[in-house]
């Protein structure tokens, strides 16, 4: 009886193991996966981001994902990037990429990309075309398609003066919108997206009669979603 009760008392203990275990390896996948498919790779980037940066970048980085979720097409103030560069050991470009990607995650976009229309209502609408600052290409969202660099087309006041008629390619999926009003009143609604690669006409050059619109750091430009030239 004794030794029958030594053996229940082994196999209830190597139970016991065998379920702290598995109950770890359960926990670990849970951690390390629930974040990535409840908060897309938002969460997931956040987590990189502690990995590879110290921990005290991590709220920095959260508010400048959230004032990128609220500015909407604007451009980060350069302040946000400086006090990035301080806490996070990270380069500038780097720190652009991740509050980009991660930030489009956080604000899911289900518009769909804009059609070349030849000349339909639908085509048309306006940019962000960007604005001109040292060393920060991430503020321009659109090249030249004749592979004209977007520097060339600067001028001495900063303004990103494309002319009447020139094709731009979008460097990343761009919005179009019905006009250059405020997006967070929601008086300027989207039309649709450029998409990374697409190609725009402008109608209405940004340095008519020398006054560019700007809107929220941006200069804007009235354009047609065209076929990219071959």
């Amino acid at each position: 009886m004794k030794k029958l009760l030594l053996l229940l008392k082994e196999y209830k203990d190597g139970i016991d193991a065998a379920l702290k275990i598995f109950s770890g390896v359960l926990l670990t996948l849970v951690f390390l996966v629930l974040p990535a498919i409840t908060n897309t790779r938002a969460e997931y980037g956040l987590v990189r981001l502690g990995l590879l940066a110290p921990r005290a970048c991590l709220s920095e980085m959260k508010q400048a994902i959230q004032l990128k979720k609220e500015i909407g097409d604007g451009t980060l103030p350069p302040a946000v990037f400086t006090e990035l560069e301080h806490r996070c050991d990270l380069n500038r470009k780097d720190l652009v990429k991740v509050v980009l990607s991660v930030g489009a995650d956080l604000v899911p976009d289900d518009t769909t990309a804009v059609s070349a229309g030849n000349g339909s209502p639908s085509s048309q609408g306006f940019v962000a075309v960007g604005r001109a600052l040292p060393n920060a290409l991430s503020d321009v969202n659109f090249d030249a398609w004749d592979g004209e660099s977007w520097e060339s087309a600067v001028r001495e006041d900063g303004v990103v003066a494309y002319s009447n008629g020139t094709i731009l390619r979008a460097r990343w999926s761009v919005n179009l919108r019905e006009n250059t009003k405020s997006t967070v009143s929601g008086e300027n609604p989207k039309i649709g997206l450029v998409g990374e690669g697409g190609c725009v006409k402008v109608t209405s050059p940004i340095n008519e009669n020398g006054s560019p619109q700007e809107l929220r750091g941006q200069y804007w430009a009235e354009v047609e979603v065209v076929d990219c030239p071959e």
